[in-house]
């Protein structure tokens, strides 16, 4: 684009200062066509915006609607080992090793 530009202004070097102000007005004109058609095509889209956002914020959604058409998983119950004559501590190292156990069949070791 910069060779381009160099190019125009080596070209309009050779000119008068007439036509010189002829091709730039030319060159002006077609770079505000180029803005204009950009802002009236923005603008466009944003009304397009506009109008979407104030449909969504004036319908009417009852949450019980999006309630009953999201199912909500119940967690399993817990599993509770019976604490006999071993004592709290044997459970829960148990326990733990239940879960070490677990992570590592999962993550293939």
């Amino acid at each position: 684009m910069a060779e381009e530009f160099a190019e125009f202004m080596e070209n309009l070097n050779g000119k008068t200062t007439e036509e010189q102000l002829t091709e730039l007005k030319q060159t002006l004109s077609k770079l505000v066509d180029i803005i204009v058609k950009f802002i009236d095509n923005y603008t466009i889209e944003l009304e397009i915006l506009h109008n979407k956002i104030i449909t969504l914020e004036t319908k009417d959604i009852d949450i019980s609607d999006i309630v009953a058409l999201t199912p909500i998983p119940t967690p399993p119950p817990p599993q509770y080992r019976p604490i006999g004559k071993e004592g709290v501590r044997i459970a829960v190292l148990g326990e733990l090793k239940d879960i070490f156990k677990k992570h590592k069949e999962m993550s293939g070791g």
